[in-house]
């Protein structure tokens, strides 16, 4: 959707964005989550599509990491 890829890449605010390694629902997604610039981008390595739980410690950790970054 291009009006969406414009939208991603006018952010301005810090973002990060999780991906779910092994995702077989949602594939992709590493290219919006290019667009915004700046963003941290990481991977929930051997994660499917509900990564938030599968992988809740190693997803807290990296929320809490970013939100603790200066």
């Amino acid at each position: 959707d291009p009006i969406a890829a414009q939208r991603l890449a006018a952010m301005s605010c810090r973002t990060l964005v999780i991906l779910s390694g092994a995702d077989r629902l949602i594939r992709g997604a590493e290219g919006p989550a290019t667009a915004i610039r700046g963003a941290t981008v990481v991977t929930l390595d051997g994660a499917g599509h509900l990564g938030i739980e599968e992988c809740a410690d190693e997803f807290n950790r990296m929320v809490l990491g970013f939100l603790n970054e200066d």
